[in-house]
């Protein structure tokens, strides 16, 4: 179920709108847009749910699909499952099952926090990244481009994005590599922090081609607490630059040897 690695040049002609709308499952790649979504909702309707209760894994298909609908809109935040509990309508420990289902199926990637040597207090609850997100989309009844209109949706798809390429990207290439997410008790907090042995890389993710120094703070809070991490921020822009000590760079390059490619 994983699609096809990405981790393309800078460069490559790619429509990074088309895929953070309809995502890049194989069957749609390449499809005019009203083909792909009538493929998604009958992917996300009938044969994604079947293929779970095939697999005997669930019992209930009515409070899977609720917590399905509900683990999409979710997707990339940090889990409460007692608020995932009270939308889906099932008990707290229902919902931790079916999110291991999930993850059982790679249907759903997980990132723990990153909770070594820890000098503050951090958050300490997990993240879900569903594994596709025309798949999202189409849960969250988001069909149509002016969905990414929203700076919130856009940025919400645009980390979820690099995030599933980066895991893809890593679980092939890198397979010694952990991936975490990083976040204070005080609200900062840093996307992605991939660890390789005594490597350690912290990652922004912004869905901007201006980044500003006031986006960098998660990084410089995170950097403080682990001084050898190397910090950099990915964003929408065509070329690298710098902020003080930080570099900000096309989220392309993330791929390349400077960075995950290293």
């Amino acid at each position: 179920m994983i699609p096809r690695i990405l981790g393309l040049p800078v460069g490559t002609s790619f429509d990074l709108d088309r895929a953070m709308l309809l995502g890049t499952l194989p069957p749609v790649l390449g499809e005019p847009p009203e083909d792909t979504f009538h493929f998604l909702r009958a992917y996300t309707g009938t044969y994604l749910k079947q293929e779970i209760l095939d697999e005997a894994l669930v019992r209930n298909v009515a409070a899977f699909t609720r917590f399905l609908d509900v683990a999409a809109d979710q997707s990339g935040s940090l889990v409460n499952y007692a608020t995932i509990s009270r939308d889906a309508g099932v008990s707290g420990k229902t919902v931790r099952a079916y999110y291991e289902v999930l993850e059982d199926t790679l249907l759903a990637t997980k990132l723990e926090p990153y909770l070594k040597s820890a000098r503050k207090r951090l958050v300490m609850h997990p993240k879900y990244y569903l594994f596709d997100l025309g798949v999202v989309n189409s849960l969250c009844g988001r069909t149509t481009v002016d969905a990414l209109r929203s700076p919130a949706v856009r940025g919400n798809l645009f980390e979820q994005f690099v995030v599933l390429e980066a895991y893809r990207y890593l679980s092939y290439q890198k397979p010694d590599a952990r991936l975490y997410h990083w976040r204070s008790a005080g609200g900062a907090e840093v996307d992605l922090v991939v660890e390789r042995g005594e490597s350690l890389l912290a990652i922004e993710i912004k869905s901007v081609p201006v980044v500003r120094n006031r986006d960098l703070s998660g990084l410089m809070s995170f950097c403080a607490d682990y001084p050898s991490a190397r910090p950099v921020c990915v964003c929408t822009n065509d070329r690298p630059y710098m902020i003080g000590r930080t570099p900000v760079v096309p989220w392309q390059e993330l791929f390349g040897k400077e960075w995950l490619g290293e």
